[in-house]
């Protein structure tokens, strides 16, 4: 019974996601340096690397909560950060005057898997 509800639920929840989803979500680039940062209101099931995908209201400036992004070292796992500053753990996404360069304060440390540690600084990786 149980493993019959969680087929059913896998599907409906697969034909919700069929209509909202695009191969092309709507995203606006706003950063093209070392990593990219693009706005969107919803993350590509593939993500490239070397992006980083702003989730949020993308009709409202700056209102993100989450950035997602492939994990630097090379591990594949993918890394979400929260940008809401209600919610314990958050991070600051920082925009440089000429939107040229961004940074995220603070830095990155994954405590599972590949264990990385490293902060976002304009718009480059820099490793601890």
């Amino acid at each position: 019974m149980f493993r019959w509800f969680k087929t059913l639920k896998s599907v409906f929840v697969s034909w919700i996601r069929s209509f909202t989803y695009t191969d092309k979500p709507d995203t606006e680039e706003i950063v093209d340096n070392d990593y990219k940062l693009l706005s969107c209101n919803e993350i590509p099931h593939e993500m490239n690397s070397r992006t980083i995908y702003l989730e949020g209201n993308s009709k409202v400036f700056e209102d993100y909560w989450y950035a997602h992004f492939i994990c630097p070292c090379g591990c594949k796992e993918k890394i979400m950060l929260n940008l809401l500053n209600d919610v314990s753990p958050s991070w600051r996404l920082i925009l440089n005057e000429n939107k040229t360069t961004f940074s995220f304060k603070p830095s990155v440390w994954r405590t599972e898997n590949c264990k990385s540690h490293f902060w976002i600084t304009d718009s480059k990786i820099v490793w601890v």
